[in-house]
């Protein structure tokens, strides 16, 4: 076995795939014995491992032997191979593939010459100097104007400068399944209901509470509320609307919401509460 292509079983799966993830690009090769395309790009890919000197890392998984693990990484068709990186699952393609197009894979997700860069950005952005490291974002993006860890940043910086839409710009065009799209869900979230110019949070409380009807009053509150952190009045204000009225706004209460979520996240149990909650009022 070469000294960059590794055999996983499941039991192994985390330390020799998860963890080596954190410090460099781990490529997992689903295959089996009997599969002809297999073996087709099997040599492929352990010959760019061997090319790529360490760079990257080639895990080969056995289906036949570790059916409970693909099936949990989805795995419904193999050659599968998936991209891991920080701990995370950042892309796949399925089938036998052609050396150009395996190398053009791996090169998307390797360090580039800008990541120095972009580190030093995001340790300015991380120190709340988020100005200090605009020029350095705009340097990157000036010759690589796809770099979305640099717009991700960069919407970063807007955001604390209070420039929600051109926060929101730089993050459109993010990869949907790729490694900065949940920070970026997150972002687009956050700026969103950062672009709501409202009264103060007390103010608005009192007028919902003597105007309950008034429904516009009622999304405001719930706008600032989310973009305060007020997740729970958030989460009733929103729902109180859809209650009154499912198509509020086509619908601005319940996308609303959606992003709400995506700001609770998975481990918030209130999340689930609300979410019952919203299926209940639009399908009971």
């Amino acid at each position: 076995m070469q000294a960059n292509v590794i055999e996983v079983q499941a039991a192994a799966f985390e330390k020799e795939v998860i963890e080596p993830s954190r410090e460099r690009l781990v490529l997992v090769d689903f295959w089996a014995p009997w599969c002809g395309p297999c073996r087709m790009l099997t040599p492929i890919l352990e010959q760019l491992a061997d090319e790529g000197a360490g760079r990257w890392l080639l895990a080969k998984v056995n289906t036949d032997e570790n059916q409970a693990l693909a099936q949990q990484y989805g795995v419904r068709g193999i050659p599968n191979v998936k991209a891991f990186r920080d701990g995370k699952m950042v892309g796949e393609f399925v089938g036998a593939q052609p050396k150009p197009t395996v190398q053009l894979f791996i090169e998307k997700f390797l360090p580039d010459q800008w990541d120095a860069q972009l580190a030093q950005a995001t340790a300015l952005i991380e120190q709340e100097e988020a100005e200090q490291a605009r020029p350095l974002l705009e340097a990157i993006l000036s010759q690589k104007v796809d770099h979305e860890g640099a717009h991700v940043a960069l919407a970063q910086v807007e955001m604390a400068a209070g420039n929600m839409e051109a926060a929101l710009t730089h993050l459109e065009d993010i990869a949907p399944k790729g490694p900065h799209a949940e920070t970026a869900r997150r972002l687009q979230a956050q700026a969103r209901f950062g672009l709501a110019e409202a009264e103060p949070l007390a103010l608005l409380i009192a007028q919902a509470d003597t105007e309950p009807d008034n429904l516009d009053k009622r999304f405001e509150l719930a706008q600032v509320a989310a973009a305060m952190g007020d997740y729970d009045r958030a989460a009733q204000s929103f729902l109180a609307i859809i209650e009154k009225q499912r198509d509020y706004r086509d619908g601005a209460a319940r996308t609303a919401l959606l992003d709400l979520f995506v700001l609770m996240g998975e481990e918030d149990p209130r999340r689930d509460q609300y979410r019952q909650r919203l299926s209940w009022l639009l399908f009971a």
